[in-house]
């Protein structure tokens, strides 16, 4: 099991990079399991089948008129920031999933017409719980202060209600890089069934921007067995792809965030696939061309995509004059025999007198015209000028024509877009090609009419004869990019199809979604009508400072400067407070009623606040004596030279003031073993593992801080902060240490903070993997002259990563310049260049007049090197570190002689 978990946190720690759009990661759990488990392609084709039949077998009426009611549970993710989103966007987020699945979301009226008559109605009602696992009252929605906020991904999904009694939606700054994402029915398993459920981003929660606010419902499609409309697949706008629901058509689907309904890029067969040849017209066949008309028919499911008129003529002869071609006599007069100059011709254009065809593309479908290609004859007396219009411009433009060879000596194309037949010839010609103009003609869900005219004939009976007349083009179905199952930006819908779907899979024993809506479990959690359980709420409430209200935040405790405000933060649970009644000891108000009420201080220490929730049902009290702690000035530690040591015991000081903001085992704390200098220093156990957190034993992304006191550092120049720190990791692969240790200081008591140093991977280790404080590392940072306030305050941060071990931390001092970075207690080593590519040189205090014992260790603690060298003589210690055999890497160098043990870190690096 604790492989799969490590397996579980690279997969998502990697995914955490991916920018963060409002796409969907359940494509990406898919692969996952389909990799990592061989047998899920079968169960999801097995759940397919099982789906197909229950539908096909009308065990899912579109009739029934039962409501299915399936219960649901928030987790809230939060760290005291805007993140942990308030109760009234909870209950708008439940609004906005009942109004889609219930076809009530008033932007259905947007729906393009051809999708009205298929909007599914999924009569599924979702209610937030009121009673809790264990029968007890809550409002369904769960606050959980979690440092996995910042992470979203599968082992983020912390304290799951049962998946057979709850939905669970988890609701975190960050969705593992997707804007939400869930397990897919039957990849729910074994272990994976405490990781079933739905995932998404604070800012896609109860909001009602046009895309946010359908991202649940599209998450929830997922877990009732829907696919993106255009399969399976998370590229949209690349291939087109069906998702198995017979009324969504085929589609590639919308790029992030677009909208296009006009959109028929899929499975578009082509027009030119049919001709008109004019076999069975006759001398005697009339006006309409009697040749069986051509159907394009889609061969998947034998709908039909568009229909064609048969040819008619009109204001013509009765007939044709010629078997087997569309050639009609009668037409204007306007030429006399041996005319070959267009100027010789007199007549006009008679818009009375043409022939035309009509193409219908059937309702749900799109066309798209490009040319029509043609053959054109006359007899000896026929039409000398045709032209060809379209509806498109009310037949009021000619459409431009070319020929195919492009010079034709027996065709001329005049002002106008006018074809002169040059010669007072009977030749037939072929290959002429009307270019139809894309204004009118692209993506036409209408009928639309193209005619062919004729006038300037010799006498009555000259003819204008076409054949083989072939449109060029395409025509295809409307794909539904308005579908909650898009990517688009106007999603608005499910089909009706989607809907059957969605309930067959509730009527299955998968991931145990058919127990939900049984009236034995609405019972139980208390949503089932006449069930439902009230109660008073249970207090809880924090402190926020800065804009952390509006703002998602890095984790911050509530530490600020007398004369500041401070925001109180209602944070109770249980039940729906209605009323608040507050008091603040030492606060301007003392007391409010108000929810979220703004207070100042004028003392500095740690404040008390009292605060009663109650509603109709009951009340409870919450009393905080640590709720802020206020600063001043006045009560700052004075001048430069601030110095812990942890020599004290537990009088140290600097006071153990620190944030543990996962809640959890981890913590500062004060080390009584061997420090930097001395017995005593301060140690984070970053390194302990909980076995029974199943979830994340090895706690990953686990954020601990250590707070200085408030320092008067005004008046004083060229300080420095300085410290020593030791720390090994528990992994030998290097690329895995990704724990850090940043340090940032503060100039308004610690309200707001800038990053001063970021140590972490190569830097950090400064024992290999050996455990213990072993090797001490001083680091000393310039403090800018902004830095040196009346209220400056100093922070460490600690972030884990899955291979954390101990941090360890001793003499603390805000001083003068301490000089360059050393082991501590080792000034006597340096190594230069390092890092290097070869050759180092070695200097160590005592090496010129006493033999000098050099040890090499690798990251395992491991020796890779060991050599006693003879006295220098006051000269330097050359070696070559590729051939010691040192491979690229960061080593722990150490000296040894009568004059001290020093060790430095030397890296290998090209």
């Amino acid at each position: 099991m604790k492989k799969t978990l490590l397996t579980l946190a690279a997969l998502t720690l990697g995914t955490f990079a991916i920018a963060q759009e409002h796409i969907c990661g359940t494509p990406l759990q898919r692969e996952r399991l389909i990799q990592m488990d061989p047998t899920f392609l079968a169960r999801e084709a097995a759940l397919d089948e099982e789906l197909r039949q229950l539908i096909l077998n009308n065990t899912v009426q579109r009739g029934d008129d039962y409501v299915i009611t399936i219960p649901v549970v928030f987790h809230i993710q939060h760290l005291k920031g805007a993140e942990n989103i308030s109760d009234d966007r909870i209950i708008l987020a439940m609004q906005n999933l009942n109004e889609d699945f219930n076809a009530q979301n008033n932007d259905l009226g947007d729906v393009i017409p051809v999708f009205q008559d298929i909007i599914g109605n999924t009569r599924v009602e979702f209610k937030l719980a009121t009673k809790d696992r264990y029968g007890n009252c809550t409002n369904g929605i769960n606050r959980v202060q979690s440092v996995q906020t910042f992470l979203g991904c599968e082992t983020s999904k912390e304290m799951q209600w049962p998946r057979a009694q709850y939905l669970n939606i988890w609701v975190a700054i960050n969705a593992c890089g997707a804007g939400g994402y869930v397990i897919p029915p039957g990849g729910t398993e074994g272990f994976a069934q405490f990781l079933d459920g739905i995932m998404v981003r604070t800012d896609a929660t109860g909001v009602m921007n046009p895309q946010s606010r359908h991202t649940i419902s599209h998450e929830m499609g997922h877990m009732f067995s829907l696919q993106h409309t255009w399969g399976q697949t998370n590229v949209p706008n690349v291939e087109c792809g069906d998702d198995g629901v017979l009324d969504t058509p085929i589609t590639r689907g919308s790029a992030t965030g677009t909208c296009d309904t006009t959109l028929n890029v899929c499975n578009k067969p082509s027009l030119a696939d049919e001709a008109f040849d004019f076999a069975g017209v006759t001398t005697g066949s009339g006006t309409t061309d009697p040749t069986p008309v051509p159907v394009l028919v889609d061969t998947t499911d034998a709908s039909v995509f568009a229909t064609f008129s048969p040819f008619n003529a009109v204001g013509v002869s009765a007939n044709s004059t010629v078997n087997g071609e569309f050639a009609f006599s009668n037409w204007d007069l306007g030429a006399t025999g041996g005319d070959t100059a267009f100027d010789q011709l007199t007549g006009a254009i008679n818009t009375g007198k043409y022939y035309e065809l009509t193409i219908t593309p059937e309702p749900g479908n799109r066309a798209t015209f490009q040319s029509i290609t043609f053959s054109m004859n006359r007899n000896e007396t026929g039409i000398r000028t045709f032209a060809v219009r379209s509806s498109a411009s009310n037949f009021n433009t000619n459409i431009p024509l070319t020929f195919t060879p492009p010079i034709d000596p027996l065709l001329s194309l005049q002002t106008g877009n006018v074809v002169f037949y040059t010669l007072d010839t009977d030749v037939q010609r072929n290959g002429i090609t009307a270019v139809i103009p894309s204004t009118g003609h692209t993506s036409v869900n209408q009928p639309i009419t193209f005619r062919f005219y004729g006038w300037n004939a010799e006498d009555g009976d000259g003819s204008f004869a076409i054949d083989n007349v072939v449109i060029n083009g395409a025509v295809g179905r409307i794909e539904n990019v308005q579908n909650i199952m898009d990517y688009s930006s106007c999603p608005k819908m499910f089909t009706m199809g989607q809907s059957d779907r969605m309930r067959a899979l509730l009527n299955t024993t998968s991931a145990e979604r058919s127990n939900l809506w049984t009236e034995q479990n609405l019972i139980e959690t208390g949503v089932y009508p006449g069930t439902e359980v009230s109660c008073g709420p249970e207090a809880d409430f924090y402190a926020v400072v800065g804009n952390s209200l509006t703002t998602p935040q890095i984790p911050f405790n509530p530490l600020t400067c007398t004369g500041t405000q401070v925001r109180f933060v209602d944070n109770s649970s249980r039940a729906f407070a209605t009323e608040w009644n507050w008091v603040f000891d030492g606060g301007t108000p003392g007391t409010s009623t108000e929810k979220n009420p703004t207070v100042t201080y004028d003392t500095p220490g740690w404040k008390r606040v009292t605060l009663t929730a109650s509603n109709a049902h009951g009340s409870s009290t919450m009393v905080n004596d640590y709720s802020v702690m206020i600063s001043s000035a006045g009560d700052a530690w004075q001048g430069g030279g601030f110095y812990e040591g942890y020599e004290h015991g537990s009088t140290t000081l600097w006071p153990m003031q620190q944030d543990n903001h996962h809640r959890n085992h981890t913590e500062w704390q004060t080390y009584n073993g061997p420090g930097a200098v001395g017995n005593g220093c301060a140690m984070l156990n970053s390194g302990d593992r909980n076995p029974l957190n199943l979830m994340n034993p090895d706690n990953v992304q686990d954020i601990d801080d250590l707070y200085s006191p408030t320092l008067g550092l005004q008046g004083t120049s060229n300080l420095h902060l300085s410290f020593f720190y030791s720390y090994s990791t528990q992994t030998t692969i290097i690329t895995e240490a990704t724990e850090s240790l940043e340090v940032y200081s503060s100039t308004d008591c610690g309200r707001t903070w800038q990053l001063r140093a970021n140590i972490n991977g190569a830097e950090l280790i400064t024992n290999g993997s050996a455990p213990g404080p072993g090797i001490w590392v001083l680091r000393s940072i310039p403090l800018p002259q902004s830095v040196l306030s009346p209220t400056t305050r100093f922070r460490f941060r600690f972030t884990s990563s899955a291979y954390s071990n101990n941090l360890y931390l001793d003499e603390i001092k805000v001083s003068g310049p301490v000089g360059i970075e050393e082991t501590a207690g080792n000034s006597m080593l340096s190594l230069f260049p390092n890092p290097t590519n070869d050759r180092f040189q070695l200097q160590a205090e005592g090496m010129e007049t006493m033999p000098t014992e050099v040890i090499i260790m690798d990251l395992r603690g491991a020796m890779v090197f060991s050599n006693v060298f003879a006295p220098t003589g006051g000269q330097g210690l050359e070696l070559d570190g590729r051939a010691l055999g040192l491979a690229d890497g960061m080593y722990t160098l150490m000296v040894r002689n009568e004059a001290g043990t020093g060790a430095a870190k030397l890296i290998m690096s090209r």
